[in-house]
């Protein structure tokens, strides 16, 4: 679970919990 680099998780591209992260992290 890496949350400042979600792409290693995720090297599709766009994924759904980059989304959920970028909310938590502007409020």
């Amino acid at each position: 679970m890496s949350i400042e680099k979600p792409e290693i998780d995720f090297p599709g591209g766009e994924p759904p919990a980059d989304l959920e992260i970028k909310d938590i992290w502007e409020g």
